[in-house]
């Protein structure tokens, strides 16, 4: 639900776009409820909630399963601009000496 309302004000701030935002809240809220009516029927039927705690164990998982790939994505990224500036380093270098042989060799001739 963190990550839902998350998305939710980010897109919120994006894209003030009334009608389809409010059908996206009425969504969320339906959701909501849904989910907090099972959990009092879980609760009514089994004194507990088994179900509704799997559910957000499952959740919490996925959620942390994404930030650890997002922190990758983000490591990567860094390696690959680090790449590219040491390309773009060692183009400049070889293009440098290119223009000192070329200079030299127009003086000896």
């Amino acid at each position: 639900m963190k990550a839902q309302t998350r998305n939710l004000c980010r897109q919120l701030q994006d894209n003030p776009d009334t009608d389809g935002n409010k059908r996206l809240i009425k969504m969320h809220k339906s959701d909501l409820k849904d989910m907090v009516e099972r959990a009092m029927n879980e609760m009514n039927e089994t004194q507990g909630f088994p179900k509704f705690n799997k559910k957000v164990e499952d959740g919490l998982k996925a959620q942390k399963e994404f930030e650890v790939l997002k922190d990758e994505e983000k490591n990567y990224l860094l390696k690959i601009k680090k790449i590219n500036e040491d390309d773009h380093n060692k183009r400049d270098i070889n293009a440098r000496d290119a223009a000192e042989s070329t200079e030299e060799i127009s003086k000896n001739r």
